[in-house]
């Protein structure tokens, strides 16, 4: 900003020239009284006519008594022996200004702000009447304008702050000078004293929407993107019609930055809430629409803003709504998964279950990535609606032997039951018939993981189940592990799972306990053999490996 001269208004209070004076216009002071105070003046003049103090008094009490002309000859003589000469300026540039002569009073205006001693209007303002205050002040900010629309450079910009805090002074408090002067630091690169002036605003006014955009677009500049969101959202809430004007004002780069930013935002805080049903219920999911509404009116051409949007409203369960307008903004038929699976998603919400399913079970069988995210959006109830009748279309679909068809509706009914065991024991059976046996082990991975809770028989049938399908991948060695754990959990089970021709569980278990030997392990080879012939009892080869087995460890029995 400007320098203050600290001796350039004697007797008055100083400061910064940010600084707001609240206290109000003074009454207009009665004519007697400013016919005493000239009377005193005048005496004062005569004892010493060099005293510029003196000579102020006596101007400030012809105004006061509205003789313009006298006050501004006093003056004007007064003027070249000053030894205050910005305070006689500034009454001068007011006198002028009341004279109808602009272009004088800014000629004086423009040597007090190229001064830096603006501060010296402040005792102006206390003897201007109301009206005079108001001139001012309208005079003041109409130049700032003029300033900075017809000429540019640093030059200008702090000339045009030099007329702001010149309207500002006299006004006692300005929003619009505020806000004005506020651009003009945050051109000059003084982002802390612009931060100021639009504090000094929100104080006032904590909805001024144009100030919380301001404010947002420092935290902008400044990459701080938690407190930009929140001020431009809050500047949305207070007035969206301004917001927007505003966001839509900044360059190309400075928006496309703060489009990521919003867009990330609510991303982030709708994945947070999702199945967390206290944050629904809270004030978190009505700003969610506002930010996304926020969103759309920034840049309405994003596919992805439309869908954010969408999912704003369906968290909160207004899926009526949010289904007219993903159908309004896209059509009711689209090649696009993302929106596809939005409509599916909130036929559920109405409670179409069979249009639900009819959408998201293709989706689900190529494993579209948002489909787990939009199970969240629905309640435990309608999920667990939608998996069981995903689950039943699925097994009608196997007896049909529509299997891949069947995959899909079995793929829903997991998402939509957060990996019910049973759902992924009859994806695995499907995929093990489309012979996509790896996919199918992942499952009773997954199944297996929550054993802790399933019975002794199911245990048995699961381990069973994997080791078959690690036989059709030649994993021999994985596969005896499936069934020896079967066989340690319960023998006569795991027997009644095996097929009545074990030939080839047996040749496993050999393969398997040759390789231990071939590599010494004696004690896993023996282990192997053994359960292997409690499979197939009478399976020479296995007898053989277990004989030289126990010879080559006659000199350290085998139990």
């Amino acid at each position: 900003g400007h320098q203050e001269d600290p001796e350039a208004c004697q007797g008055h209070p100083q400061g910064r020239v940010h600084s707001i004076s609240r206290s109000g216009t003074p009454p207009d002071r009665n004519p007697k009284e400013a016919l005493r105070v000239h009377q005193l003046a005048s005496l004062l003049v005569k004892v010493d006519a060099s005293d510029d103090t003196s000579q102020i008094l006596c101007a400030d009490a012809l105004y006061q008594m509205d003789r313009l002309d006298e006050a501004h000859k006093v003056l004007m003589e007064t003027l070249p022996q000053a030894s205050q000469r910005s305070a006689i300026l500034s009454r001068l540039s007011f006198l002028e200004l009341k004279k109808g002569s602009s272009y004088v009073s800014n000629q004086l205006l423009k040597e007090i702000i190229q001064s830096g001693k603006t501060s010296c209007f402040l005792p102006v303002m206390k003897i201007l009447k109301e009206g005079d205050r108001t001139l001012m002040q309208h005079h003041c900010r109409a130049e700032a304008t003029s300033v900075l629309r017809k000429k540019q450079g640093d030059n200008y910009v702090k000339e045009a702050i030099g007329h702001l805090t010149l309207a500002l002074i006299t006004a006692g408090y300005d929003a619009e000078s505020l806000l004005a002067r506020a651009c003009c630091y945050g051109q000059l690169g003084q982002k802390k004293t612009a931060m100021f002036d639009l504090n000094a605003i929100l104080k006032e006014d904590p909805t001024n929407a144009h100030a919380l955009s301001g404010k947002g677009f420092i935290h902008l500049a400044l990459n701080q993107k938690k407190e930009a969101i929140h001020d431009l959202i809050s500047a949305f809430k207070a007035n969206p019609g301004v917001a927007v004007a505003e966001i839509l004002s900044l360059k190309q780069e400075a928006q496309m930055r703060l489009h990521q930013w919003l867009q990330d935002h609510c991303k982030t805080k709708l994945r947070d809430q999702v199945g967390n049903e206290d944050l629904v219920a809270g004030n978190t999911s009505k700003d969610l629409a506002i930010v996304a509404e926020l969103l759309l009116q920034i840049y309405s051409k994003s596919a992805k803003n439309h869908i954010l949007y969408v999912d704003a409203l369906a968290i909160v369960g207004r899926s009526e709504e949010a289904l007219d307008y993903l159908q309004g903004a896209f059509g009711c038929s689209t090649p696009d998964d993302s929106v596809n699976s939005r409509i599916g998603m909130l036929q559920a919400q109405k409670g179409n279950v069979k249009s639900a399913l009819r959408i998201l079970a293709p989706l689900a069988a190529k494993d579209f990535a948002d489909l787990n995210y939009l199970m969240g959006l629905l309640d435990a109830k309608l999920r667990h609606s939608l998996a069981q009748a995903a689950a039943r279309k699925g097994s009608t679909l196997l007896e049909k032997q529509h299997h891949t068809k069947a995959l899909g509706y079995y793929s829903l009914a997991i998402l939509a039951s957060n990996g019910n065991p049973q759902f992924l024991r009859q994806r695995a059976r499907c995929l093990a018939h489309l012979k996509e046996y790896r996919k199918a082990l992942e499952d009773m991975s997954r199944v297996v993981q929550n054993h802790a809770r399933s019975s002794l028989k199911t245990q048995v049938k699961d381990y069973c189940l994997q080791g078959q399908m690690l036989l059709c991948l030649s994993e021999e060695a994985l596969a005896v592990q499936q069934y020896i754990k079967a066989l340690e959990l319960e023998k006569s089970l795991t027997l009644t799972h095996l097929p009545a021709h074990p030939e080839a569980y047996a040749k496993a278990f050999l393969q398997t306990a040759q390789s231990c030997l071939a590599e010494n392990n004696y004690e896993e080879a023996w282990k192997i053999t053994g359960y292997g012939l409690l499979i197939h009892p009478n399976n020479n080869e296995l007898k053989k490996l277990r004989s030289v087995i126990k010879q080559e460890t006659s000199a350290c029995r085998v139990q």
